[in-house]
């Protein structure tokens, strides 16, 4: 069994008031850089011209909220799928 854990990152806003918190775990983090990179290179034409398209820079959104561990989408919804460090 695999247990996704935060990295417990805040990003701070001008304000001083966390912006943005943590909200996609350790897998969900691989599935979103294995999609996005696969999307990226199908826009490259890396899996032959038939699955070549513009459609496949989409890929950048994935990869991109896997980076900074956070979707802005999951924000809206309130969901989370990895787990909140206790404090001790």
């Amino acid at each position: 069994m695999v247990v996704s854990v935060c990295l417990g990152i805040t990003f701070f806003g001008g304000n001083g008031r966390a912006a943005m918190t943590t909200n996609i775990g350790t897998i969900d983090r691989i599935l979103r850089i294995v999609v996005g990179l696969a999307l990226i290179a199908s826009a490259l034409g890396l899996f032959g011209a038939a699955y070549q398209s513009v459609w496949g820079w989409i890929g950048l959104v994935p990869l991109l909220t896997a980076i900074v561990s956070w979707c802005p989408a999951y924000a809206v919804l309130g969901i989370r799928t990895c787990k909140q460090a206790h404090a001790t």
